[in-house]
């Protein structure tokens, strides 16, 4: 799925792009959207806010060591979702992935438009495979990923298993 519009399960079309420094307040916006479940399995935590410092974090991206695409409203108004890879190390072939997507959202398709451009995306840049570390009963992750490509179980660590998916 390249950036650009997409259609979700049920027709209802969307944008999907990179993410800028102007999408602050639409980070902020749908981070008041997300569960506390939500927020716990994209965080390992439950916080109540975003900081200055993890806003400005997540939207300045330099769009190759770290990357970031957002899914939104076919008007642009409201975030739907975002996935992001950050480079192991520089210039690695592997980078650790993350996906949110509103709670509102979820279901009915986002995250897999937003893996398959963030893996295209990831691959165009030369990553060759994706880390994940989420919650043992995240089940719809674990989906995610095993649907994207072949994905394997690198480690248990209490509560939390990290998966990994070659692109």
């Amino acid at each position: 799925m390249a950036v650009g519009s997409a259609t979700l399960k049920d027709g209802t079309p969307i944008i999907v792009r990179p993410v800028a420094v102007s999408d602050r307040h639409l980070l902020e916006e749908g981070f008041q959207r997300l569960s506390e479940r939500s927020r716990y399995q994209r965080f390992f935590r439950v916080i109540e806010r975003l900081r200055d410092e993890e806003l400005d974090f997540f939207v300045n991206v330099d769009h190759d060591e770290h990357e970031a695409v957002g899914a939104l409203a076919e008007d642009g108004s409201t975030g739907l979702g975002i996935a992001r890879y950050i480079r192991l190390a520089p210039h690695s072939p592997a980078a650790e992935v993350a996906i949110v997507v509103a709670d509102d959202a979820q279901g009915t398709g986002v995250g897999r438009v937003l893996m398959e451009a963030l893996a295209e995306r990831a691959r165009a840049n030369g990553v060759q495979r994706f880390v994940a570390r989420t919650g043992a009963g995240n089940r719809p992750f674990r989906r995610l990923a095993e649907r994207l490509r072949p994905t394997r179980l690198l480690a248990v660590e209490g509560g939390t298993i990290v998966l990994e998916t070659t692109l």
